[in-house]
């Protein structure tokens, strides 16, 4: 039970670290839509950097947590151990939010996207705080197949101490992808003691608009018979 309904109501966190693009959020978002549609008393959270979040229409029952993006103007350079600093800073701040919201809202679900412990490891204490203060909470990381170099995955995972809350933290791990186009345990390098908890879910599309092709055909003068190339 979350703390943010009522005594039937089950709360999902959604961590979708996207600053640049949108291929994370709209996951995420695909996902959240699948969760409130096979679960009527679920409740969805979002927490996301992405500057374009306010843009996609959510579905009921889902809201979005806007993580604070660091700003620039070009009227204020700064030197470098400037910057290093304002990003220290700033990740911090989110650090802070999102620890604050995980203890807040209590979900029963938290799928943590393509980052298991946050960008650069900012939900790290949100996480393992959510964890103690609530031990009945399920944990997954969701992943793609392929992240990134394989090198640069296991380095990276190792300097935040991803191998250590793949074993402890995390309940499971949706892998959006197929064990028989890529071997993900052997590719970074994830401990035989974690791979049970592996689940392949196959790949995460979006169900396409629901067109009708002569309306189509008749909106661009187009004729009713004859082939097309697109």
């Amino acid at each position: 039970m979350g703390p943010s309904g009522g005594c039937d109501t089950r709360t999902v966190l959604l961590y979708a670290q996207d600053h640049q693009g949108m291929g994370h959020v709209t996951r995420t978002l695909t996902i959240a839509r699948h969760l409130l549609a096979a679960f009527p008393a679920c409740l969805a959270y979002i927490a996301t950097r992405s500057p374009v979040a306010s843009h996609f229409t959510l579905p009921d029952r889902c809201d979005y947590i806007k993580l604070p993006a660091r700003l620039v103007t070009a009227a204020s350079p700064l030197t470098e151990d400037e910057v290093e600093a304002t990003r220290r800073r700033f990740r911090r701040i989110r650090a802070d939010i999102l620890r604050v919201a995980a203890l807040g809202l209590g979900p029963d679900l938290v799928l943590v996207d393509h980052e298991p412990l946050g960008a650069k490891g900012e939900f790290t204490d949100g996480l393992y705080a959510l964890k103690a203060q609530r031990p009945g909470t399920r944990f997954v990381f969701g992943m793609r197949d392929i992240m990134d170099d394989p090198a640069r995955i296991r380095a990276g995972w190792e300097a935040l101490g991803v191998y250590d809350a793949l074993e402890r933290l995390y309940d499971g791990i949706a892998v959006y992808g197929s064990p028989a186009l890529y071997d993900v345990a052997e590719a970074y390098a994830i401990p035989a003691s974690v791979r049970p908890k592996l689940h392949y879910c196959g790949y995460i599309v979006r169900e396409p608009p629901s067109v009708d092709p002569a309306a189509v055909r008749r909106e661009h003068g187009l004729p009713e018979c004859g082939r097309l190339v697109l």
